[in-house]
């Protein structure tokens, strides 16, 4: 079974988890943000996050890759962040392409409040995660599967 997996990159916590392709989360975890240490810190943790939701994959499963929900401005195509109004310090940031070197994964970016809608759209609203809001959910679940099928969150 293919997997990906889903973040949500939030001003209080970042939230990852694993999701096959039916929108069933198999995984998930989350840490605290920690904005006050600065962007190079929390991109530590992302890349940790991101790795132990990997160490969760099956034996047998496959991972098509990371959907990361990001509040804030960006350009899903191109991988780039351009201001994040709640988390300073990732103003004109590359973070696709860090965050494929540092994990040697297949990356794609997508607002968060357009993963939110996504679920709305397709009424599969996925609470499996508890506390946090809409965006929290929607990227685990749908901004996941989007990167499964080769798109961009924000198109999806």
């Amino acid at each position: 079974m293919r997997y990906t997996i889903g973040v949500d990159l939030g001003g209080t916590n970042l939230r990852a988890g694993l999701v096959d392709t039916n929108g069933t989360i198999h995984y998930d975890t989350k840490v605290d943000t920690i904005v006050e240490e600065g962007p190079d810190a929390i991109f530590g943790r992302m890349v940790t996050l991101i790795k132990t939701v990997q160490h969760q994959l099956p034996a047998d499963g496959t991972l098509a890759g990371v959907g990361i929900g990001v509040p804030g401005p960006l350009d899903p195509v191109a991988g780039f962040v351009f201001a994040m109004p709640n988390i300073q310090g990732f103003e004109n940031t590359p973070l696709r392409a860090m965050l494929a070197e540092a994990t040697g994964l297949d990356i794609e970016l997508g607002n968060d409040a357009n993963a939110a809608a996504v679920v709305v759209r397709r009424d599969t609203f996925v609470d499996n995660l508890g506390g946090g809001g809409a965006a929290a959910r929607a990227i685990t679940a749908n901004c996941a599967i989007a990167v499964a099928a080769s798109a961009s969150c924000a198109a999806a």
